[in-house]
């Protein structure tokens, strides 16, 4: 109801995105609110969990340049 009387936005149900207890931003899913609300939760906790994958892939890809940057500044010398 309330977004039917707002121009420009759809029905639907906006979840805060949480990694390691910090909001980092939302999801939203469009549609009828009684019809998704039960998708919610899941599609909240994939996207965590892909965004948590993805900082861990960062620092696995920073660790290992590093490490190569130690052996390349070890050979070099």
């Amino acid at each position: 109801e309330q977004a039917a009387a707002l121009r420009g936005v759809r029905p639907g149900l906006t979840l805060p995105l949480l990694v390691d207890g910090e909001a980092v931003g939302t999801v939203g899913i469009t549609g009828s609110p009684t019809r998704i609300r039960r998708f919610g939760p899941l599609v909240r906790r994939h996207t965590e969990i892909l965004l948590r994958e993805s900082a861990a892939l960062r620092s696995q890809f920073a660790r290992e340049r590093a490490a190569e940057d130690l052996i390349r500044d070890f050979a070099d010398d």
